[in-house]
């Protein structure tokens, strides 16, 4: 069985035939009983189930950083339930979206992954769902178990990738299963990669040189129309429902 050391001789990772004989990988790392007692008793943890050797040893990383900070090596026990219930309460989404949101976690995301700690949940996990979805995933009363279209997996995935992502930026994560390389997100509509593309996102300057540029260059009759959204955020829906009389008096 093949070990390569982890940081500073802290831990290893190796790897082993998993149930169903495919390799797998898992780490391996002698850390303090209590994580406030660094110099206290010590105990082997170790966690496996990792499809590749660069993934365990990224875990591995960040166990080793925990125990440097006086927390547990493991990482977080808290489960996606309850971290999706905080993150869905501190969105600040117009009521609608918010709502679509819920019923991608009530319906499809907890059901499968609610009850699993934030820190156990892997690509394979994530992977794993996918297909599911993809064979048995509608629960409507229409056609409950029947497959779920691309589109609506690819919106849970979104869903999910911002959830886990929310943990990353706490620390609750070292990095975002969804995010894996090894995870082959599901086809997108236009905009939907769009929405999912940080490239698409302008910077203030480049935001006012695209407005003027709108409105002395091409002198587009919809300017008042784009710096009305510009400004305000409004969503399409709710910018066409202007009359002209709001949009040239906001313009002024």
């Amino acid at each position: 069985m093949a070990r390569s050391r982890g940081a500073s001789g802290m831990g290893s990772t190796y790897k082993y035939k998993g149930a169903t004989g495919k390799t797998l990988y898992r780490w391996q790392a002698v850390v303090p009983v209590d994580a406030e007692d660094p110099s206290g008793p010590r105990k082997r943890v170790t966690k496996g189930g990792y499809l590749s050797k660069k993934e365990a040893q990224l875990d591995l990383q960040a166990a080793i950083e925990r125990v440097r900070v006086a927390a547990p090596a493991l990482g977080s026990k808290r489960t996606f339930e309850s971290y999706s219930r905080q993150w869905l309460e501190e969105l600040d989404l117009a009521g609608s979206t918010k709502a679509g949101y819920l019923k991608i976690v009530r319906t499809h995301l907890n059901p499968n992954l609610g009850k699993m700690p934030l820190a156990s949940i892997r690509s394979q996990d994530v992977k794993s769902l996918y297909a599911r979805l993809r064979v048995t995933g509608r629960r409507d009363t229409k056609v409950p178990g029947g497959a779920l279209a691309e589109g609506t997996v690819s919106k849970i995935h979104l869903v999910l990738s911002a959830i886990l992502e929310s943990a990353k930026d706490e620390d609750l994560l070292f990095s975002n299963p969804a995010r894996h390389k090894s995870v082959k997100a599901p086809g997108q509509s236009r905009r939907s990669r769009a929405m999912d593309e940080i490239d698409q996102v302008l910077s203030k300057d480049q935001l006012t040189n695209l407005l003027k540029w709108i409105e002395e260059e091409l002198g587009d009759d919809l300017y008042p129309l784009w710096n009305l959204i510009a400004n305000t955020g409004l969503r399409r829906s709710e910018a066409i429902a202007l009359i002209w009389a709001c949009l040239l008096y906001t313009s002024d």
